[in-house]
């Protein structure tokens, strides 16, 4: 989803090559972790091959894995937790003195529970999509419901599941291998750093839904993304303040798609109900 606003641009990016940008949030080590590596992984440990995997990381040359799990999978109620696939691929790794990268992921991957109301729910407000990937080539439409990074209650979830994943990695025994987080919270059907963009006009697809009209409808503002994308990093931050991070960007060589028309970066706005 792009606008013409500079700032916007930069987070909301197209499709294209994957670079991987290495930042660290937290405060300067004294010897910080060697990041350099292989990594083997997937988009998400709930469908890979387990024998295949667990090959993967026996073969010499490799330095790292990669686990992407759903948060849905990790909190498939509010506020309960179930770390058995977690914690079988964490401990894995680690006994083989890999490297990990975790990345837990929201987009397709977002509970439910999170738009349903307090006290049993998040109290979120679910934005739908009708989505095709590789902007339509893909000629198949999904389905999606997900929440505006900027949504309170959203940001509140997501801070508490960040909480309680850094605690049970402690408990567990695995928050010391673990060597880089991959910053998420602002998805779409992986763990890349986008949201739906698409229309039925640049997909040649009837199925796909308007993305700017209902990103516009949410009250859409570059501040109010920016504002939730500084709660996540800052979340990341208070919960893994010891650990690097790592953010996925999707850059192409042309802005392709649909931008939203022209905006105040900032307007006195409160979230839309």
């Amino acid at each position: 989803m792009y606008t013409s606003a500079k700032l916007a641009a930069q987070k909301m990016v197209t499709r294209g090559m994957l670079l991987l940008v290495i930042c660290s949030l937290a405060r300067a080590q004294s010897s910080p972790a060697d990041l350099r590596g292989i990594y083997v992984g997937g988009n998400d440990i709930a469908n890979e091959n387990t024998k295949s995997l667990t090959a993967a990381l026996r073969v010499p040359g490799v330095d790292g894995f990669l686990l992407v799990i759903g948060w849905d999978e990790i909190e498939p109620a509010l506020g309960q937790y179930q770390w058995a696939t977690l914690d079988k691929w964490m401990s894995q790794a680690a006994s083989a003195g890999k490297k990990i990268t975790l990345s837990v992921t929201d987009g397709t991957h977002t509970p439910s529970w999170l738009f349903q109301p307090a006290p049993g729910g998040g109290g979120a407000r679910p934005l739908s999509f009708s989505i095709s990937r590789k902007g339509g080539a893909s000629n198949v439409c999904e389905q999606e419901t997900i929440a505006a990074p900027w949504d309170p209650a959203f940001l509140k979830q997501f801070d508490s599941m960040l909480a309680a994943l850094s605690a049970h990695l402690k408990d567990a025994g695995t928050y010391k291998p673990l060597t880089l987080l991959r910053l998420t919270g602002i998805n779409r059907d992986t763990d890349e750093l986008h949201l739906p963009e698409e229309t039925p006009q640049s997909t040649g697809l009837a199925c796909v839904s308007d993305a700017i009209v209902t990103w516009q409808n949410a009250g859409y503002l570059p501040s109010l993304l920016l504002q939730g994308w500084d709660a996540i990093t800052s979340s990341f931050h208070k919960s893994f303040p010891d650990k690097s991070f790592t953010v996925a960007i999707i850059a192409g060589p042309t802005l392709r798609f649909h931008r939203l028309p022209r905006m105040a970066r900032s307007s006195p706005a409160t979230f839309p109900t």
